[in-house]
């Protein structure tokens, strides 16, 4: 059984890989990669990552620290978390290493009992693949639990320290700068919407406004990339040279569609909530670098 590295590193570490029976021939198997929603929005490019940045995404921009007001034992406490440490390294291989483990063995026995269900009566297959997928739904459910549960406690780890290190009202200042980079798409979420009192009808158009603006920014890099290859092939076969850095309008592509995503993210909102939106992200702030 052959396995890409790459695909290993991805499967254990970046998503959760999921066992399923190929369409055309229910007996085989492929492996899917399946990612939570903010992972999906970070595939899109920084572009779009973004949205979902918290205060760990630009406390340590150095226009940010000059706007707080930081000094220096101040970065200093904030950066110790996010050092490299040699111990937290070593755990971290060693959790590498057990999960690419428990994808082999897992893998291994979805495939072995896939085979055996291609092996029984015609009658008594659709039962036994329920089954089998209801072992591997439950295992994802569990996996993506575990996964989240990990990420809330050193986000929660992580903000305790921070909140020791700033003074209110740094920490302040901060909020509102997050919102500010993050944009009208942070209205997205949740907990931004309730801080800012939006209403449900509103909050369901913004997501459609995302969910479009995904989908078209998705297609866009899609095609960009398929374009790059297609240049590679054809300079590749003329003899010509090829450079990896060759132009793409990818970027130039996902910036226009999320502009137009938020100024129709703002312009869903009534007056009332917008100034309470305006108002949450304090004084307007201009980042040194494209945000």
């Amino acid at each position: 059984m052959l396995f890409s590295p790459i695909l290993l590193v991805v499967a254990a570490v970046a998503a959760s890989p999921v066992f399923a029976r190929r369409a055309d021939d229910p007996g085989s198997v492929v492996v899917q990669i399946t990612s939570s929603p903010a992972s999906s929005r970070l595939a899109l490019g920084g572009n779009w990552g973004r949205q979902s940045a918290d205060w760990r995404g630009i406390v340590f921009r150095p226009d940010v620290q000059a706007e707080l007001g930081l000094n220096g034992p101040q970065k200093n406490s904030l950066a110790a978390p996010f050092r490299p440490n040699s111990a937290r390294q070593a755990a971290q291989q060693e959790r590498l290493q057990q999960e690419m483990a428990r994808f082999h063995e897992e893998y291994d026995a979805y495939v072995a009992e896939a085979g055996r269900i291609r092996e029984l009566p015609a009658s008594e297959q659709k039962a036994a693949r329920a089954v089998l997928d209801e072992r591997r739904d439950a295992r994802i459910a569990a996996d993506k639990t575990r996964r989240e549960t990990e990420q809330e406690q050193q986000s929660a780890t992580q903000t305790q320290q921070m909140r020791s290190v700033l003074t209110p009202e740094q920490e302040r200042r901060l909020a509102e700068l997050v919102l500010q980079f993050r944009g009208p798409l942070a209205l997205a979420d949740p907990q931004v919407a309730d801080q800012v009192g939006l209403s449900a009808p509103v909050r369901a158009a913004i997501q459609d406004v995302l969910a479009q603006a995904s989908g078209e920014t998705s297609r866009a890099i899609s095609g960009a990339l398929l374009a790059r290859m297609r240049n590679f092939s054809a300079r590749r076969q003329a003899g010509l040279p090829v450079s990896p850095a060759s132009d793409s309008p990818k970027s130039a592509e996902t910036a226009r569609i999320r502009a137009e995503a938020e100024r129709a993210v703002i312009a869903l909102l009534p007056s009332d909530e917008k100034a309470r939106w305006e108002q949450a992200q304090g004084k307007t702030f201009s980042f040194e670098v494209d945000r």
